[in-house]
C-alpha cells in the first residue's frame, strides 16, 4: 500500500475564528501542493481527512486540482490531532484494499503514524510542514513495517508545480 500523508494548509488563529479555516496563506499553500500532485502524475483510490475544518478545505481543494469528486472524500475522527496512531494504522488497515491512500490531517497525529510506520518502538522525527506531503510504502499496515520513500516540504511542492 503507498500511504500519502499531508498536514492541512495553514490556518487561521483558534482566537480569531474557533473553527481554524484555511488562511488565503494555506489556500494558495494547498493549491499549490495539489498542483505538484497533478504534475508528479499522483492519484489516490481513496482521500480520507479529518473533519476538522481545516483538514476539510485542505482535501477538497486537493480533490478539485487532481479530479477526485469532493463527495468521494471521506473524513475519519482517526484523523483529528489528538487521534491515537495505533487507531489511525487500524483505519489504514480498513483500507487494506486500495492500493493509494492520501490522509490529511494534522499533527501529532500525522507525525505519530509516520514514526509508528517506520519503526516498530523507536522514536522517527519527521519535520511536517503545512501542505508538505509525505510518502510512504507499507506491504503490512503494521509497526515498522513502513519504508520511506519521500518527505516533500511546500516549498519543494512550489518547484515541482512551477514546473
Amino acid at each position: 500500500m503507498d500511504i500519502f500523508l499531508m498536514q492541512h494548509g495553514a490556518s487561521i488563529s483558534g482566537e480569531i475564528d474557533p473553527q481554524r479555516p484555511l488562511s488565503s496563506l494555506g489556500a494558495e499553500q494547498c493549491a499549490r501542493s495539489a498542483r505538484a500532485m497533478r504534475a508528479m502524475g499522483l492519484g489516490f483510490d481513496a482521500l480520507l481527512c479529518s473533519p476538522k475544518l481545516r483538514a476539510l478545505e485542505t482535501a477538497r481543494i486537493v480533490a478539485e486540482t487532481l479530479g477526485f469528486r469532493r463527495e468521494a472524500v471521506r473524513q475519519t475522527e482517526r484523523l483529528i490531532p489528538k487521534a491515537r496512531p495505533d487507531a489511525t494504522l487500524d483505519l489504514l488497515a480498513e483500507y487494506a484494499n486500495e492500493a493509494t491512500l492520501l490522509l490529511i490531517g494534522h499533527l501529532p497525529n500525522l507525525a505519530d503514524l509516520a514514526s509508528l510506520l517506520l519503526s516498530a518502538g523507536n522514536k522517527v522525527a519527521l519535520g511536517f510542514e503545512n501542505a508538505g506531503l509525505t510518502f510512504l510504502h507499507a506491504d503490512e499496515c503494521a509497526p515498522g513495517k513502513g519504508i520511506l520513500g519521500w518527505h516533500l516540504s511546500p516549498y519543494h511542492l512550489q518547484f515541482i508545480a512551477r514546473a
